[in-house]
């Protein structure tokens, strides 16, 4: 495992994902005041949030790669959990303000100008977006980061929101009903809501020391079983740092040891451990004495 490179490769994804949100919310704001289309405004702005959080997320994770200091003894890591809950903030208050400006002009009398341009644009957006997320989706699955996984529920949020903002804009506009187009920019601030959610929740329990790896821990227990002058293992805890998982075993062992072969024991466990989850970042070996000696 080379955390490094994973988290380099993150970041280059963060860039791309930050250029190309802002490039389409650039466009569809402007196709959305020429064609009064307030799903496609909607739209734009969820693509500006998903672009301010990929860019949020790009600072994390430029911040994750440096290595411990005087003043973060463990690395920084953590930025880049940190730096997700910041988009997901930063999700929730445009999500807010696109469920309330679509309220507002839900009964406005208004007409929707140059339908056929707002479809095509739309369309344009919805593909774009879409080929993102499968981007994203398998490249989540490769590095496993905490940050990717931000990135694909981004960019699920804002392929959601293009699909719904094409079918109000398509609807206003074929059968004549405004109305649609204010519903599609409630529902794409129902799907900005969700998300934010979603990725507040998850980082919130990585920054509280909080680590659903039940599974995890019993593998722990039964690779350091199998290790040479292990006679037991007393407890194993384990917390997320950034994406990655460290923690610390006690084993029991023949009081009577070497130092020597402590320290080969410990090495051979962490080395088993490493092999097991590529997600473990560092394993810290404590020994405590058989009662039979």
């Amino acid at each position: 495992m080379d955390e490094r490179k994973e988290l380099a490769e993150g970041g280059r994804i963060s860039a791309l994902s930050t250029i190309l949100m802002m490039t389409i919310g650039i466009f569809e704001l402007i196709v959305g005041f020429v064609t009064g289309s307030l799903a496609l405004i909607g739209d734009a702005v969820d693509s500006f949030a998903d672009a301010a959080t990929s860019f949020v997320v790009w600072i994390g994770l430029r911040l994750s790669k440096r290595g411990p200091d005087a003043k973060f003894h463990f690395g920084y890591l953590r930025a880049e959990t940190l730096y997700s809950m910041l988009g997901a903030i930063i999700i929730v208050g445009v999500g807010l303000v696109v469920m309330y400006e679509s309220y507002t002009t839900l009964y406005i009398v208004r007409e929707l100008k140059s339908g056929s341009f707002a479809i095509a644009t739309a369309l344009i957006a919805m593909i774009i977006s879409t080929i993102m997320l499968i981007y994203k989706i398998r490249k989540a699955r490769s590095l496993g980061l905490l940050s990717m996984k931000t990135e694909v529920v981004n960019s699920a949020t804002d392929s959601l929101s293009s699909i719904t903002a094409f079918i109000g804009v398509t609807l206003a506009d074929q059968l004549g009903i405004i109305q649609f187009d204010s519903i599609v920019g409630i529902v794409i601030g129902i799907f900005v809501l969700i998300s934010s959610y979603m990725i507040i929740k998850e980082s919130s329990l990585v920054l509280m020391d909080a680590c659903s790896c039940h599974d995890v821990r019993g593998d722990l227990e039964n690779v350091a079983k199998r290790v040479p002058g292990v006679k037991g293992v007393k407890g194993v805890r384990l917390r997320k740092l950034g994406s990655y998982i460290v923690g610390d075993i006690a084993l029991v062992v023949d009081g009577r040891i070497s130092v020597d072969e402590a320290n080969s024991i410990s090495k051979k466990v962490e080395e088993e451990a490493k092999k097991l989850f590529d997600d473990i970042y560092e394993i810290v070996v404590k020994f405590e004495p058989s009662e039979k000696g």
